[in-house]
């Protein structure tokens, strides 16, 4: 789960809450800093707030498990107590290491431990043998300051800015050299990357779902839209961007990355998008990825030779070779790829 569909998630539960009913407090736990292999890294958080003194919302995931199961265990007896009896914020390390260690990594972590002067008590118990270490810290939050978190952390990731967080107050900071008592506190939330998707057929609607679910920032547009498309396919097509120049052009001030995935249904179809590339006023993609084979790119190459020169990597076929054949199996593999760019 993304950073921005983490919030998005969250959001919702706060606008879902009851009018009238007593506002309840929060915790997230957001891991700011690992050691070796762990299922999540700097930055994955997880929301939680009571009921009743029971569970009632759990939002994302800092990797399942015993480890994740012992860090909601905190969250609850933190929050079973009054607010003004128990510190705002807790770390625990969640040791994933098992029986198996080196003396050279256990001595790396203690002084790390030493170094930033949390409880490394949680530590002395494996939670599981994934060959690494966790530091997580659990931050209480009212509704009231979730909420005012919850918009301004999304104000920027929308607009494709990192968000430094401070994992103990859960305020957003300028830098971490800006508050150095809090650098070693600090997490990014990334932005996604903004897609967009041309061509809204069989696999240019199974990518917009997918993508949708792992939380990147999409868009679909298709000039046939008021044509074949079924009506229940047309609910995905933004009616902003009928054409690629567009939705380029929508994107002039963002911040983040973009990335085009054309998905058009054949080659002169392909010719008019690209050419929205040499339209003034527009933002110019960070990468591209075009369903069709390498002999497709060099005939497009060739019919527009100032494609070398626009400075923007191109890559056909797009999407892993995992021998996909469906559209859902295309989008996993065109997932797979976006992701893989993203994480570098």
């Amino acid at each position: 789960m993304s950073a921005l569909l983490f919030y998005q998630r969250v959001a919702e539960h706060l606008s879902q809450a009851q009018s009238g009913a007593p506002a309840a407090d929060w915790i997230i736990a957001t891991v700011n800093h690992t050691q070796g292999s762990t299922p999540r890294k700097s930055a994955a958080q997880i929301a939680l707030s009571l009921c009743d003194l029971k569970l009632e919302h759990c939002v994302g995931t800092i990797g399942g498990g015993l480890g994740e199961s012992r860090i909601i265990a905190c969250a609850l007896d933190m929050l079973s107590l009054p607010a003004d009896t128990v510190p705002s914020w807790r770390q625990q390390t969640i040791d994933l290491r098992g029986r198996i260690e080196s003396e050279s990594e256990s001595a790396e972590w203690e002084l790390h431990v030493e170094q930033q002067n949390f409880d490394s008590s949680a530590a002395s118990s494996p939670a599981g043998i994934c060959g690494g270490l966790m530091q997580v810290t659990l931050c209480r939050i009212s509704t009231a300051e979730l909420r005012t978190l919850c918009a301004q952390v999304l104000a920027q990731l929308e607009n494709g800015c990192t968000v430094l967080l401070d994992a103990r107050s859960l305020t957003v900071v300028g830098s971490p050299e800006a508050s150095p008592a809090c650098g070693c506190h600090v997490v990014s939330l990334l932005s996604a990357p903004y897609v967009l998707i041309s061509g809204a057929g069989h696999c240019g609607q199974a990518l917009y779902a997918t993508l949708s679910a792992l939380g990147m920032r999409c868009s679909l547009h298709d000039s046939r839209m008021n044509t074949f498309m079924p009506t229940s396919a047309r609910a995905n097509v933004c009616p902003d961007f009928p054409d690629a120049a567009s939705a380029l052009a929508a994107l002039l001030n963002y911040q983040g990355v973009v990335y085009w995935v054309l998905l058009g249904r054949n080659f002169s179809e392909d010719l008019v998008a690209l050419q929205a590339l040499q339209t003034p006023g527009l933002r110019k993609p960070d990468w591209i990825g075009i369903m069709g084979s390498r002999r497709r790119l060099a005939a497009l190459h060739q019919s527009l030779p100032w494609l070398a020169e626009c400075g923007i990597r191109i890559k056909a076929p797009v999407g892993l070779d995992i021998g996909s054949e469906t559209p859902a199996e295309i989008a996993i593999a065109i997932s797979a790829e976006l992701i893989q760019l993203q994480r570098g």
